[in-house]
């Protein structure tokens, strides 16, 4: 056995830090580390997960399994949602297959082990937002209003000409999801079932090789692929957030050498490659930009560096290259 040790870190980007995660067929005993490691698990703050995968032997042996989880097995559970017509059952449907194989591919000298492992898990849960009615969508506001930048005064009840005084804002506002005619409040009269996409595939491939009654050596390739997709809150081109889709790809290779010097000493040597390729891409990104939605940019610098926010003496400078990224 030769051992693949995971250092667990929080997943503060949207998918695990941990590049390989193995099977549990994979593994043939793991050790959980917390406090008071050897030099060994350096550059680590938390805990250390020491898995020792499993190997080939002379003879061949395999396993196949699937969990699942399925909305109909699912019980109703509780919900806060104040009309209990509207609410349904969550969606959650979530398969875990796999499958090892191993074997000799020289008898008492060359083996190998191979695990692969399928996640498929579709989940919508119950989110509720709070929306502009539409009066207050069109403009018409229970309040007084005062324009500060000409001092006009809207009176309770009249409508606000949103579309001539900041046209992006009656784009954005359009862009809602629509909401019942009927909503006289704005708490939580947008309610929706969000959706969210999670696909894996990983795999793990090992040699192990039984150079004499003293030596062996071994080599191990492992690799998992990531898809997510989070709804967001709010559909169109004024909704979009959330972290959308995410990917990652965790790919590792690690060489390992092993020689008993004498009964009492032993020379371990261990060799790794790490490559993850990882990210998130907006849910709607390529669709209907700010610009488009008549978001004036060089108004907006004007306005920001007339108020005085910003104090520099390369005005044009900053306002070219903070504005332009706020656009891609």
């Amino acid at each position: 056995m030769a051992s693949t040790t995971t250092r667990t870190a929080p997943a503060t980007r949207g998918y695990s830090a941990q590049v390989v995660q193995p099977s549990p067929d994979a593994m043939a005993e793991f050790q959980l580390i917390s406090t008071n490691y050897s030099a060994e698990y350096g550059r680590v703050g938390g805990g250390v997960v020491n898995a020792a995968m499993r190997t080939g032997t002379n003879e061949f042996h395999g396993t196949a399994y699937e969990f699942f989880r399925n909305t109909d097995l699912n019980a109703i559970g509780y919900t806060f949602d104040p009309n209990p017509a509207f609410f349904r059952k969550p969606t959650l449907q979530r398969n875990q297959f796999g499958a090892t194989f191993g074997g000799p591919l020289i008898k008492n000298k060359l083996f190998f082990f191979t695990d692969y492992e399928g996640y498929r898990q579709l989940q919508r849960y119950l989110n509720e937002d709070s929306l502009p009615t539409v009066p207050e969508q069109q403009g018409i506001l229970p309040v007084t209003v005062v324009d500060p930048l000409n001092g006009r005064v809207f009176p309770a009840g009249t409508q606000i000409p949103v579309a001539q005084l900041n046209p992006f804002a009656a784009a954005a506002l359009a862009g809602l999801p629509p909401i019942p005619a009927n909503v006289t409040s704005p708490s939580n009269d947008d309610v929706a079932t969000l959706l969210i996409r999670d696909y894996s595939d990983k795999y793990d491939a090992r040699l192990d090789e039984q150079i004499n009654d003293r030596m062996s050596l071994f080599a191990r390739w492992s690799q998992r692929k990531d898809i997510q997709y989070y709804e967001p809150d709010l559909t169109g081109p004024s909704g979009g957030d959330g972290n959308g889709f995410i990917h990652a790809i965790d790919q590792q290779a690690a060489l390992g050498y092993d020689w008993t010097v004498t009964p009492s000493s032993i020379l371990d040597a261990r060799l790794s490659w790490t490559h993850v390729l990882a990210g998130k891409t907006p849910p709607y990104i390529g669709s209907e930009s700010l610009e488009d939605m008549g978001f004036d940019f060089s108004r907006s610098a004007d306005r920001i560096m007339a108020h005085g926010r910003f104090q520099h003496p390369d005005r044009r400078r900053i306002q070219q290259s903070h504005f332009r990224a706020s656009d891609q």
